[in-house]
């Protein structure tokens, strides 16, 4: 009988009432008090522990539907979900019920890791108590112990593969059980293991009608947070939107970059407007300042190889040999600077542009051409009193 439910229950097929061990339960203290005589008991209610549909909540059925109603909408959903139990088996107790479908504490153990239920124990196992106390086929038959398997509680074990899937089987209760049959007459054999069997049978039915509304209740609660989730995300979607960030939003290359932020993307409700709200106009500010940088370096790399056009035809307009700027420096030329840098990002730019301001090009090109003489010179180590224009001093040395 596979079984897993996230988190809540984990695969497990079980089968075996100890014979000499009773259910054990979270080692959680008991509080005492003084009886009316000075001896000392453990804290009791009012009310008479009973089972079934006879505990507590039986009132509640007998209830006005308004007063019910009041009461279960003050209730967190767990709660309700304690509410919904399927019928509790006439040989448990209701706490201890509880306890094996909603706790996690390893019956063996007490570390909050039991996540194993087996049903035929009724325990909840942690994974080192499983390795520690169930063993394999073979152990059971070289033990000889491999007739009473069928007897005993069981886990199936699963594996990435469905070949690495393997049973394993209580060890102390197979020694026990083993034990207590041999020293039977065959009748009497007969008689208990049939009565055996019939319980085992019980139990995992009980255990598979448990296994099937934990999964219904496990899919109802990730339905329900995957609601939360997105109503979430839409709250804090318009609150932005109506802060002026609608724009932006809009604009955004990755849409999870704001869904699937961790403050967005959480099972509850946004109950805590204002921190919530300034912590994510920071962090928008933030991602459009980064949008902007980002988009005004690609808006750079489409633009610039177009000065590489102006400088070839540039070149062809002048004597061969003629020295003209590289790229890098035409981009200084403030005017085709202007036109690259300052045109919006939405708006193309082409070579024609650039017509209007190809006049005063030449000017410009003399001054650099002026300049970087200026800097040959100064490597040189020639004289500064060099006259008006140190290209004809650098060529006079040439």
């Amino acid at each position: 009988m596979p079984q897993d439910v996230a988190s809540a229950v984990a695969e497990s097929d079980s089968d075996a009432d100890d014979v000499s061990k009773k259910l054990p339960t979270p080692r959680h203290k008991k509080q005492k008090t003084s009886t009316a005589s000075g001896s000392t008991s453990t804290e009791t209610h009012g009310t008479k522990k009973v089972r079934g549909k006879r505990g507590l909540l039986n009132k509640l059925t007998e209830m006005p539907l308004d007063i019910l109603l009041e009461i279960l909408g003050n209730l967190e959903p767990l709660d309700l979900l304690h509410i919904n139990l399927p019928p509790c088996p006439d040989d448990m107790a209701e706490p201890a019920y509880a306890s094996l479908l909603f706790e996690r504490f390893c019956h063996s153990c007490g570390s909050p890791a039991g996540n194993t239920i087996e049903w035929i124990s009724r325990t909840r196992l942690c994974f080192p108590c499983i390795d520690k106390e169930y063993v394999d086929d073979k152990t059971l038959e070289a033990e000889g112990l491999k007739e009473v398997r069928t007897l005993v509680p069981s886990i199936l074990l699963s594996g990435r593969r469905r070949q690495e899937c393997r049973r394993v089987y209580h060890h102390e209760t197979a020694v026990s059980i083993s034990k207590t049959i041999s020293e039977m007459s065959k009748k009497e054999k007969e008689t208990w293991v049939e009565a055996r069997k019939e319980l085992i049978d019980d139990r995992d039915t009980e255990g598979d009608e448990c296994m099937m509304w934990l999964i219904e209740r496990a899919q109802e609660r990730s339905i329900e947070g995957e609601q939360i989730r997105i109503r979430r995300r839409d709250t804090i979607v318009q609150r932005l939107k109506d802060l002026g960030w609608a724009d932006e939003i809009e604009r955004m290359p990755d849409p999870t970059e704001l869904t699937g932020h961790p403050l967005v993307w959480q099972r509850k409700d946004l109950t805590d407007r204002s921190k919530r709200t300034v912590f994510l106009q920071s962090l928008w500010k933030k991602k459009k300042a980064e949008r902007l940088e980002w988009q005004e370096s690609a808006m750079l790399h489409l633009r610039r190889p177009l000065l590489r056009i102006l400088r070839r035809q540039y070149a062809k307009t002048l004597p061969p040999n003629s020295i003209v700027p590289p790229e890098a420096d035409l981009n200084d030329y403030e005017p085709f600077r202007n036109i690259i840098e300052e045109t919006p990002p939405d708006q193309e730019v082409t070579v024609d542009d650039f017509n209007d301001v190809l006049d005063s090009l030449p000017e410009f090109v003399s001054q650099w051409r002026e300049e970087k003489d200026r800097e040959l010179l100064r490597i040189m180590g020639a004289p500064v009193e060099y006259g008006d224009s140190a290209h004809h001093y650098v060529i006079m040395i040439i």
